[in-house]
C-alpha cells in the first residue's frame, strides 16, 4: 500500500445532503457522507503526516518545449494517458510525498474539452480538474495524490493540447519532513486595486503584498498563505505570477487572462521571513483582487490542520440531480457529513474543485461556511457559455455544511472533493489511518 492509498483509509464517503434555497431549503437526494468512529482530542505530536511543505514554484512539465519529457515537445492527445514523474524531481522529495499541489495550465487546445489528473496506476476517476474551449489558455490549482512510483497520470477528452504543470508544494506522509498545518479562515480581502488610492498593475511590473500580521493572520510562524487571486478589467492577454519575495521571479504562472474577462484562481504561496509575497503582471494594465482563504503554520499543540485526501470524489452535480440549475441569488447548501458523524467533529475545512457550467449571465459564485453570513468576496467568476473551475479551500460549519451563492443568472454546479483538514478534536494520525475507507462512485 503506497503513501496515498494508506491515507485514503482515513475517511469513508457514504452520503451527503444537498439543498438549494433562495429563502428556504428543498431537500435533494443524498450523494456522499462519512461514518463515525470514536476518538478523543489529541495531544502534541511530531508525526508530520498531512503537513504541507511549500516551495518556490517550479515547472515540472511543459509539453511545448519538452520540459519533463526528456526535452522532446509532445502535445497531449485526446484519450491518451500520460504518466508524469513528480517525486524526486526539481527539489520534490523522492519519498514521503502524500500529495502534490500544482498549478495546471492548458494552452492551444485544438478542441474544447477537459483535463483529468489522478495518482498513476490507480483507476481513472470520473472527474476533471479544468475545462477549456478551443484556443483557450486556462489554469487551475489542483491537489493530487501520487502513485506508488511517484507519478501522476494525465488525460484529456479530445483533440490535442499543451499542458504545463508548476508545482508549489506537497503534503507528506509519516516518513516525510515536518511542514506546516492549514488553518482556514472566513475570506479576508487583502488587496483590491480598484479601491481607494490603489491603481491597476502595469505591464511587466510586480506589486508586493504583506500577508502576515494583517486581517487576523498571525504576525509570525506563517509558512505559506492560500489566496484567491482575481484578475479584472485587463486591457490585454497575459498572466499573473505569485511568488515569495525573497527570491527572483520564477518561470511559473498562477492566473491566465484575456482582455475584458474576469477570472480567478487559487494560489498557495510560500511566505518568507519578511511576510511578503510578490504579484507579477505580464501584459497590459489589470486590476487585482486578493482574498485569503487560510494559512499554514507549525503549531502542533493539537492534531488540527493535517490534510487527509479523500480521493477524487464527485459530491454535487446539479445536472444529474433532477433539479434545475442554481438560480440568481440562490444558495446551494451541501451537508458533506451528516450531523454528529466523523467529519463534523474531526474536520474543519475542505479542499474542493468547484466547476460552474452553462451559466446564463456574467456573474460570480462565493463558497463559505454554512449557516454563517456570506462574505463580500468571491471564488469563481464566469461568463455565459463558458465552463470554469477553481480550487477552493473553505471552512465547514459545525454541522458539516458549505454554502455556495450564485450572484446572477442560472448556472449548473459541479463539486469534487480532494480532501479535508483536521480540527483540534481529531485523533492522532495512527488512529485516523486505521479507519478503512472507500470512495464514492463519481460521474463527470
Amino acid at each position: 500500500m503506497n503513501g496515498y492509498t494508506s491515507w485514503l483509509c482515513a475517511v469513508v464517503l457514504l452520503a451527503s445532503t444537498v439543498t438549494i434555497a433562495t429563502v428556504g431549503h428543498a431537500a435533494i437526494t443524498p450523494l456522499v457522507g462519512v461514518q463515525r468512529f470514536a476518538g478523543t482530542a489529541a495531544t502534541a505530536v511530531v508525526d508530520p503526516s498531512g503537513e504541507y511543505t511549500p516551495m518556490t514554484p517550479v515547472r515540472l512539465l511543459d509539453t511545448r518545449d519538452g520540459t519533463g519529457l526528456f526535452g522532446v515537445p509532445s502535445k497531449l492527445l485526446g484519450g491518451e494517458v500520460r504518466n508524469i514523474q513528480i517525486a524526486g524531481q526539481q527539489g520534490i522529495p523522492a519519498t514521503g510525498v502524500l500529495a502534490v499541489v500544482m498549478n495546471a495550465t492548458v494552452t492551444s487546445p485544438t478542441a474544447g474539452g477537459w483535463l483529468a489528473a489522478w495518482p498513476a496506476a490507480a483507476p481513472q476517476p470520473n472527474v476533471s480538474i479544468l475545462n477549456f474551449v478551443a484556443g483557450q489558455t486556462v489554469s487551475n490549482l489542483v491537489t493530487i495524490g501520487l502513485g506508488s512510483d511517484g507519478q501522476v497520470s494525465l488525460t484529456s477528452l479530445q483533440g490535442q493540447v499543451d499542458v504545463i504543470l508548476d508545482v508549489v508544494g506537497s503534503y507528506v506522509t509519516a516518513t516525510g519532513t515536518q511542514g506546516g498545518r492549514f488553518h482556514a479562515t472566513p475570506a479576508i480581502r487583502l488587496l483590491d486595486t480598484r479601491a481607494g488610492f490603489a491603481k491597476p498593475i502595469e505591464p511587466g511590473f510586480a506589486t508586493q503584498l504583506l500577508v502576515t500580521g494583517v486581517g487576523g493572520i498571525p504576525a509570525s510562524d506563517v509558512a505559506a498563505i492560500a489566496v484567491n487571486i482575481t484578475v479584472t478589467d485587463a486591457t490585454d492577454s497575459g498572466f499573473i505570477t505569485a511568488w515569495p519575495s525573497d527570491v527572483e521571479l520564477p518561470l511559473a504562472s498562477n492566473v491566465n487572462f484575456v482582455a475584458g474577462i474576469t477570472v480567478a484562481n487559487l494560489a498557495i504561496v510560500r511566505v518568507p521571513a519578511s511576510g511578503k509575497i510578490n504579484l507579477y503582471n505580464s501584459a497590459g494594465f489589470t486590476d487585482l483582487i486578493v482574498d485569503v482563504a487560510g494559512w499554514y503554520d507549525t503549531n502542533r499543540t493539537t492534531e488540527a490542520g493535517r490534510f487527509i485526501p479523500f480521493g477524487l470524489a464527485r459530491v454535487v452535480d446539479t445536472r444529474t440531480l433532477g433539479q434545475r440549475a442554481l438560480g440568481a441569488q440562490q444558495v446551494l447548501a451541501t451537508e458533506y457529513f451528516s450531523s454528529g458523524r466523523l467529519a463534523t467533529h474531526w474536520f474543519q475545512s475542505l479542499a474542493l474543485n468547484v466547476t460552474i457550467t452553462q451559466p446564463s449571465r456574467i456573474a460570480y459564485a462565493t463558497l463559505y461556511e454554512g449557516e454563517t453570513r456570506r462574505p463580500t468576496t468571491s471564488n469563481i467568476n464566469f461568463t455565459p457559455g463558458v465552463t470554469v473551475a477553481n480550487h477552493v479551500l473553505v471552512l465547514m460549519s459545525t454541522a458539516g455544511v458549505v454554502d455556495l451563492f450564485n450572484a446572477d443568472g442560472d448556472a449548473d454546479v459541479v463539486i469534487d472533493v480532494f480532501g479535508g483538514f483536521t480540527n483540534d478534536l481529531a485523533p492522532a494520525y495512527p488512529m485516523m489511518a486505521s479507519i478503512s475507507a472507500t470512495t464514492a462512485a463519481a460521474s463527470r
